[in-house]
């Protein structure tokens, strides 16, 4: 199956069902259309981004509260030079309400880097929307219970709540954005990794129907296929939820009884459940310089993946605050979470018993 063209009818209807397990485990309305693109939940959400925005008289605000929706507000910017667009950050939740909603809004759902997760609640200020909202909702698919109705276009990849290869990304494109797409062409030219339309003007439809943009692995589509699949076979949603619960309530415990470690983000609404970050809080480790934390917290990463206790546990460079990021999603077992904070905080213990050698 593998060594097939994905352009064969064998391998269409091997990314169609790709696209068919999709919508009914992440509960996707039959309105919505899926594309299956190359490149991640970056090539799905730079698609929608080089599709979509930029209709005249229409801004863009932006929700930048992590690296990545920085990173997309900068395309927007600096690629495409759209010029009316209005950043919105973390203490303007609770305004979201009051934004003009003729407007396109872009965000993440969940900050990868910020440990920042928009709730049910905060949400509904999208229900007022009369442009378009595009997400980036790489870490909270299949860890959050998501309400299809509020997002118009929103990217992915399986590697986070499914515990798939990272190439593949997904699109998938409400009917106000399929609208959009139909009735508005953009300025600029489309790269054709990202296009949509064909030189006429029209949608592509085949790419909605298991047909893809360039080539890709089927190997990587069978791999996806097999986790989906096991996602349904384990539960389903309802389950991956249960699971992730299980991990929070784990760390957050361990969190509550330590005085060198909290939360990331303070307010327990907004707080992901999934991707987890923490901030040192300990005396010593805030009086070196920035640069020394990282340096310091690279160390530790380095002893942890030395003996195989955890080989990615240090937060992006990029996301401003030095600090941790444990992965939470239901693809880890609770006992996995159990088994790793012990050795986290001898880590820390020990670093800081050699930070004068070292720093």
């Amino acid at each position: 199956m593998i060594g097939i063209s994905h352009r064969s009818p064998i391998g269409v209807s091997r990314v169609a069902d790709l696209i068919g397990k999709l919508r009914e485990i992440l509960e996707i309305p039959q309105s919505h259309k899926i594309a299956i693109l190359p490149a991640s939940s970056t090539g799905a959400i730079e698609t929608a981004i080089w599709n979509l925005l930029g209709k005249p008289r229409v801004g863009i605000d932006s929700i930048s509260w992590d690296l990545f929706s920085k990173t997309w507000e900068l395309d927007v910017r600096e690629q495409l030079k759209i010029q009316d667009v209005t950043p919105f950050c973390v203490k303007d939740i609770e305004n979201l309400h009051n934004r003009d909603h003729s407007r396109d809004i872009l965000f993440s759902l969940t900050g990868t880097t910020s440990g920042l997760s928009l709730n049910k609640e905060s949400l509904k200020f999208l229900e007022k929307r009369k442009g378009i909202s595009v997400c980036d909702a790489a870490s909270a698919v299949m860890t959050s219970e998501i309400d299809w109705s509020l997002l118009d276009a929103t990217g992915f990849s399986l590697q986070k709540g499914f515990g798939a290869e990272a190439g593949t990304g997904v699109l998938v494109l409400s009917t106000m954005a399929l609208k959009r797409l139909s009735e508005y062409t953009p300025s600029w030219p489309i790269p054709k990794i990202f296009r949509l339309k064909s030189y006429d003007g029209s949608i592509i439809d085949g790419i909605f129907r298991g047909e893809m943009i360039n080539t890709q692995s089927l190997l990587c589509i069978e791999e996806a296929i097999d986790a989906v699949t096991y996602a349904q076979n384990s539960g389903g949603l309802k389950h991956a939820l249960s699971q992730i619960e299980q991990n929070f309530k784990e760390l957050e415990s361990w969190v509550k009884a330590k005085e060198w470690v909290m939360f990331l983000v303070e307010d327990e609404r907004y707080r992901a459940k999934s991707c987890v970050c923490l901030k040192i809080t300990d005396s010593y480790f805030n009086t070196l310089t920035t640069e020394k934390q990282w340096l310091f917290l690279n160390e530790m990463q380095l002893g942890l993946s030395h003996i195989n206790a955890a080989h990615n546990i240090v937060n992006h460079p990029l996301c401003g605050t030095p600090s941790l990021r444990i992965w939470c999603g239901p693809t880890v077992e609770t006992e996995d979470i159990s088994s790793l904070l012990p050795w986290i905080e001898l880590a820390f213990t020990a670093m800081k018993g050699l930070c004068s050698e070292k720093l």
